[in-house]
């Protein structure tokens, strides 16, 4: 269903039932931004090949704080009592910020012609888009609605003279209307502003009426009048607690889209993994806006998302755990969703039938309105054959792993479309685990060009900042791993991977698995080798092999795993690069081009600690 700020009470209230229900199994999401670069810079400018997993989230952290949300998708995934079926309950929210949180929207070009281009309706996100705040700012707004208001924060003083004069003149028949009511019941006067129905006076004569006259109260009427009423002390109580409610509501709707972030934070508390694809940005964009600004600190960064969302699983991660549905090896959301749906299961694979709940029919076709006599499951579909139920037959069938592609029934680049999607992705790739007794990858994000993952799940302290290599490669090491730095005899030759495999094999490698580029030039790859019986690393390649396969100089480093970064801080803490008694200097021969971070880093880790005469430090749990 579409939400905007017009009906986000209902589809809160929704999810809420949806995300509270023992038998929801995950939650998946997505969001839409007015921007992910600066500049409109490229995929490959913004994501360089040379950055460590904190430079990333420094550039990307910018990019969240500057820009702005669209929409956001969620989509809760429930069971039915019997097993057999999951049952989706997709929201597409647009969102935009409320005027109380006092946030700017800063477009990108690239960004909005792109959303454009796929159907975003901008018409519905500036005017009907759901306010929202973070939660500081809602916790401000609930304060100040929650507290009675005080009348000398906003008092008014009448300075003209006309307006004072025409005021006190009717206090003065107040004070007697006050002194003849008594505590007689549902007496009233009025006063007719006319000519001096000013926003002004009307406060000023509500101020003073309020203050002087506990007994009274004063409401605007229509015709330029202002009634006043004596009233009983409980029908004032009453009407007090009116009011006190009406501000209650009003903060909650300037709060607007928070509620969201809340139920699925709650709801990850609880157990239910929160699931994305490639969504790091998301969960950026979603910390920013809704929670809190991030972090400068990737260490706290962190710590705040596992905080906020005890499990997360990105998609992206996990279908390298079910290579067999990567196909031609495409791993973005369309290709990953046709791949899921169109293959069929394994004998014994058991598949739960995904279909859209009852209220939920926004890309599924029409949904039975419950019966007077036996109201249906949620999410039941009416057999009765008309052609929009046939429509809708056919389109969970084709969920349930048909033969032919599934023709897409929403927008990709739409938020609530992408966020089911990436629910059936993730539903059938763990259908598929579970069959082949394989583990389920969760608390690890994909970091797009580079050879590592974020790791979320250990909530390590100390420098994290100093050990920004320090998260796991992406793609498991069949053999053992090195860091290979070259420099080409032709400064304008291209390095390609067969360059670099007829290098590892010249120096001796008896088998390459795989080399990944690390640098935009070449001159650094991520080399997975078998070494020759007995050997425990590459030697230095010959001068004269280099120079016969075009290169002037190379030399490889061996990559630490990630259990050996893990283990380094339990006997040493936080490992600093350039420390004293560390080489920090490249290898001879290879000064051609500027190592990266990476390279240093790992040159230096090649030394041994600088012993400063205090004992191994031990990692604080």
């Amino acid at each position: 269903m579409d939400v905007t700020r017009h009906n986000l009470d209902e589809g809160v209230a929704l999810l809420r039932k949806a995300l509270e229900s023992p038998r929801c199994e995950f939650v998946a999401i997505d969001e839409e931004m007015t921007g992910i670069s600066f500049g409109n810079l490229g995929f490959r400018e913004f994501n360089g090949l040379g950055d460590s997993p904190a430079v990333r989230y420094g550039k990307m952290r910018a990019v969240a704080a500057s820009f702005g949300l669209v929409q956001l998708g969620v989509a809760a995934f429930v069971r039915s009592d019997d097993g057999s079926r999951l049952r989706a309950h997709v929201v597409n929210c647009y969102v935009f910020p409320g005027e109380r949180g006092g946030r700017d929207v800063q477009l990108s070009a690239g960004a909005i012609q792109f959303l454009a281009d796929h159907g975003m309706s901008f018409d519905t996100w500036l005017s009907d888009g759901a306010p929202y705040v973070n939660a500081r700012q809602a916790a401000a707004l609930l304060a100040k609605a929650a507290a009675a208001p005080d009348p000398r924060e906003s008092s008014v003083v009448l300075t003209n003279k006309d307006f004072k004069t025409f005021a006190d003149k009717q206090l003065a028949a107040v004070k007697r209307f006050a002194d003849d009511a008594g505590e007689s019941p549902k007496l009233k006067m009025e006063i007719r502003l006319e000519a001096h129905d000013h926003a002004v006076v009307r406060k000023y004569l509500y101020q003073e009426i309020e203050t002087k006259y506990p007994s009274l109260l004063a409401e605007k009427r229509p015709n330029n009048v202002i009634a006043v009423l004596a009233v009983p002390p409980d029908e004032k109580i009453r009407r007090a607690a009116d009011d006190a409610r009406k501000r209650l509501d009003a903060a909650k709707r300037a709060c607007g889209a928070r509620e969201l972030f809340v139920l699925l934070s709650e709801a990850g508390k609880r157990g239910v993994p929160l699931v994305g694809h490639n969504c790091l940005f998301d969960l950026l964009f979603l910390l920013e806006h809704l929670d809190a600004p991030l972090p400068a600190s990737y260490a706290e960064f962190k710590r705040a998302l596992k905080a906020a969302f005890p499990t997360v699983v990105d998609t992206k991660c996990l279908v390298a755990s079910c290579p067999e549905f990567l196909g031609r090896g495409k791993t973005d959301l369309g290709s990953l969703y046709d791949a899921v749906t169109t293959g069929k299961p394994e004998a014994g694979e058991d598949r739960a039938v995904v279909e859209f709940a009852r209220g939920f029919d926004k890309y599924g076709g029409a949904v039975e309105a419950p019966g007077d006599d036996a109201p249906p499951e949620d999410g039941e579909i009416d057999e009765a054959a008309t052609p929009a139920d046939r429509q809708r037959k056919r389109f969970r069938a084709e969920l349930d792993g048909a033969a032919e592609p599934l023709p897409s029934s929403g927008n990709f680049h739409e938020a609530g479309w992408d966020a089911f999607t990436t629910g059936v992705v993730f539903a059938r790739l763990k259908e598929r685990l579970n069959f082949k007794q394989r583990p389920l990858p969760t608390n690890r994000l994909h970091l797009m060009r580079t050879p590592y993952e974020i790791d979320v799940g250990p909530a390590r302290e100390g420098a994290v900042e100093q050990r920004e290599f320090a998260e796991p490669l992406e793609q498991a090491i069949a053999g053992v791993a090195f860091h290979v730095r070259l420099a080409t005899v032709d400064p304008a030759k291209r390095v390609r991977y067969d360059d670099v495999k007829a290098l590892l094999l010249a120096a001796g490698a008896a088998k390459a698995h795989r080399a990944t580029w690390l640098a935009d030039d070449g001159t650094e790859w991520l080399a997975d080798v078998d070494l020759p019986d007995g050997a425990t690393t590459l030697p230095p390649l010959d001068e004269a092999k280099a120079k016969g396969l075009g290169f002037a100089s190379a030399i490889a480093v061996p990559w630490p795993t990630y259990a050996d970064h893990l283990a380094q801080l339990d006997a040493h803490g936080p490992e600093t690069p350039g420390a004293a008694g560390r080489s920090t200097s490249a290898p001879p021969g290879i000064a051609a081009t500027t190592p990266s971070s990476l390279w240093r880093w790992l040159v230096a880790k090649l030394a041994p600690p600088a012993d400063d005469g205090q004992p191994p430090r031990k990692r604080q749990r």
